[in-house]
C-alpha cells in the first residue's frame, strides 16, 4: 500500500487531517465530531504494516452503519 492509498483509506473512515504531532511521526486527525485521533504516518510503517494499521483505525473509528 502506497502512502497515497494509506491516506485515502484514512479519509474514508473518515478522519480529517489537522496537524503533525510534536514527535513528527504521527498526524493529529479528527473524527467528524471533533474527537482527536493520532494516526501514524505511513513513512514510519512497512508496506505490510500499513494495511494492518488502517484496518485497526477502521475498526476503531469508522461509524457504525445501521
Amino acid at each position: 500500500m502506497t502512502p497515497e492509498e494509506y491516506w485515502r483509506r484514512i479519509q474514508r473512515i473518515p478522519l480529517y487531517r489537522d496537524r503533525d504531532s510534536a514527535s513528527g511521526d504521527e498526524v493529529l486527525c479528527r473524527k467528524s465530531d471533533g474527537t482527536p485521533v493520532l494516526v501514524t504516518k505511513p513513512e514510519y510503517l512497512s508496506m505490510e504494516e500499513r494495511e494492518s494499521v488502517v484496518q485497526v483505525y477502521e475498526r476503531l473509528h469508522k461509524p457504525n452503519v445501521n
